[in-house]
């Protein structure tokens, strides 16, 4: 008997001592825990991240932050820029052929005119480094917004099939007409419809389609996208550019305010 309640009083003690170890062992990885995480949020508090990488950008802005908006309002909503330069490199230095010759510019003298020439293209370009694309938005007086250009990153999309392109939107393959950014590819209608361009450097190649829409708007759209394919497009020749995707647009008054989204610009 004697025996028996030995035996008894040793399980318990085993299996409170068994529990104390388990105890102290929970007790131990939750203060380990609560210490990572800890050290955790003092590392995150210190980290420098900029926000724009992370946010994603709506097609409303082309409503909200088009040409002749407020340079004002694109930072209160948009933030501050990752970048801002002067830019000098349009995508288009003349006039289309038909519009050549409408507008002359007169100088005082030969300064002036030097002046004008040298500076005739500077503009105050804002750049944002967004999750899904990039935004390029222009103005020469730092007060109204002259163009907005946006490019999708790689993978991403973006609706913008409410614009007013009318008859020239493009095709989506699905034989509705729409503007989707990297899916919506160039059609016929579109490219004969366009003034038409290949700009490429060391650094860059973009196929240009660019249109016109007059009143109420008298905007130009101008899409464009890396062109793929064996045949480089040639504006002398609409058939080249059909069936490149479009992953980029610019909207702008001025034919000759259009920038777009550079590799240099976030240099």
């Amino acid at each position: 008997m004697e025996s028996f309640w030995t035996n008894v009083g040793g399980g318990i003690v085993s299996g409170l001592a068994s529990g104390l170890v388990v105890a102290i062992a929970v007790l131990l990885a939750e203060y380990i825990i609560r210490k990572r995480e800890k050290a955790r949020e003092k590392a995150e508090a210190l980290r420098i991240e900029f926000p724009n990488s992370k946010r994603l950008i709506q097609p409303d802005i082309f409503h909200k932050l088009g040409p002749g908006g407020s340079i004002e309002l694109m930072k209160s909503v948009l933030g501050a820029a990752d970048n801002t330069f002067i830019d000098s490199i349009p995508v288009f230095e003349e006039n289309r052929e038909e519009e050549s010759g409408l507008l002359v510019h007169e100088f005082s003298d030969d300064e002036a005119k030097a002046k004008f020439e040298e500076t005739r293209f500077n503009t105050t370009a804002y750049l944002y480094d967004f999750k899904n694309a990039t935004v390029k938005i222009t103005s020469k007086n730092e007060e109204t917004i002259d163009s907005l250009a946006l490019d999708v990153k790689f993978e991403y999309t973006l609706n913008c099939s409410d614009l007013p392109l009318g008859f020239v939107t493009t095709e989506t393959g699905e034989g509705d007409l729409s503007l989707i950014l990297g899916e919506s590819k160039v059609d016929k209608d579109f490219a004969e419809s366009s003034r038409l361009d290949h700009v490429f450097s060391r650094q860059d190649s973009y196929f240009i389609c660019s249109i016109y829409t007059a009143g109420p708007l008298y905007l130009h759209y101008t899409c464009f996208g890396f062109p793929m394919g064996d045949v480089m497009p040639d504006k002398q020749k609409p058939e080249t550019f059909v069936g490149q995707t479009i992953t980029g647009i610019c909207i702008h008054r001025d034919e000759l305010e259009c920038y777009i989204p550079r590799s240099w610009d976030s240099l």
